[in-house]
């Protein structure tokens, strides 16, 4: 029999009292730690009744942003979606309160022509959409260029509408036909892999730059004639452009923008399509990464952690 819920009837040492998500204790460095996984994409609460006692009263939080989605179609390069990023804050300071959490989802696979990949999915709060990625560009109608796949959606902490912790995520890959290259989408915070186009112009998605907004970019499109598109742009703290459009057939495209962190440690993703820290046991290569032409990023994860014992 454990002394631990005697204790806390005497007097003892008073914990977080908390729910939401799938409750597990576990100890770390010799103690006793409650842990709370969010792993359902999407919006999520974590309802605290009981802030703790006085130096106590803070949550332990880990999270990856999800990996954008590959660019279709035939041609040479990666196409590959970027990689989430790696977030934690291990002090933040908690009351009685209710806090959102958003688990962001894996951006969605280029199409054939005209259908470009799906947002990543984030969460809607009071009808304002919070760290959404977003629509890979789309290709023309007619021949056989590619569209771009969907930026991811970030995982996110937050007080209301105030974001608090964010990790950020992979923009989507580039489409490309035959011959063009398909453009890499950027990991958290770096840009889309840079083409260039026949006249010598940059396409790329650029991260941070739908700042204000949490969401990525949407690709435009369909496009007029044969011609490809980019990537959507992660989502983040502020959200990643669109890869730009090409206005030439054959031509390559450039991969959407990574979206930008907030927290004191951060580890991003790759434009190669890797997670941040992915080698970490909470992510068992299950959480986070870029996919590669034609498939679907990896949805993000948010552990919420706090101590049951004196540290």
């Amino acid at each position: 029999m454990t002394l631990y819920p005697l204790l806390i009837g005497a007097g003892g040492f008073r914990s977080i009292v908390a729910t939401g998500g799938t409750v597990t204790q576990v100890t770390i460095g010799g103690k006793l730690w409650k842990r709370h996984t969010f792993s359902t994409v999407g919006g999520n609460q974590f309802i605290i009744t009981n802030s703790g006692q006085v130096g106590y009263n803070y949550v332990d939080v880990i999270m990856w942003g999800a990996g954008g989605g590959g660019g279709g179609n035939s041609g040479a390069g990666p196409h590959t979606g970027g990689g989430g990023a790696y977030v934690r804050n291990s002090n933040l300071t908690v009351s009685v309160e209710t806090l959102n959490v958003c688990v962001g989802g894996g951006g969605g696979a280029a199409g054939g022509p005209g259908s470009g990949g799906a947002r990543g999915t984030g969460m809607t709060i009071s009808s304002t959409n919070y760290g959404f990625g977003g629509i890979g560009g789309a290709a023309g109608n007619s021949g056989s260029s590619g569209s771009g796949g969907g930026g991811g959606g970030a995982s996110l902490i937050l007080r209301g509408t105030s974001i608090l912790v964010a990790a950020g995520a992979g923009g989507g890959g580039g489409g490309s036909e035959r011959s063009g290259y398909g453009a890499a989408g950027g990991g958290s915070n770096q840009n889309g892999e840079s083409v260039t186009d026949p006249d010598g112009n940059q396409l790329s998605g650029y991260a941070g730059a739908n700042a204000p907004s949490s969401n990525g970019g949407d690709g435009s499109g369909p496009q007029g004639g044969d011609f490809s598109a980019g990537g959507g742009g992660g989502a983040g703290y502020y959200g990643g452009s669109a890869g730009t459009q090409p206005g030439y057939d054959f031509s390559s495209t450039g991969g959407g923008g990574g979206g930008t962190n907030l927290g004191p440690t951060v580890i991003n993703g790759t434009t190669g399509g890797g997670a941040g820290n992915s080698s970490d046991p909470l992510n068992g290569g299950s959480y986070g990464a870029g996919a590669g032409r034609g498939g679907t990023g990896q949805q993000g994860i948010v552990y919420i952690q706090y101590p049951l014992q004196t540290l």
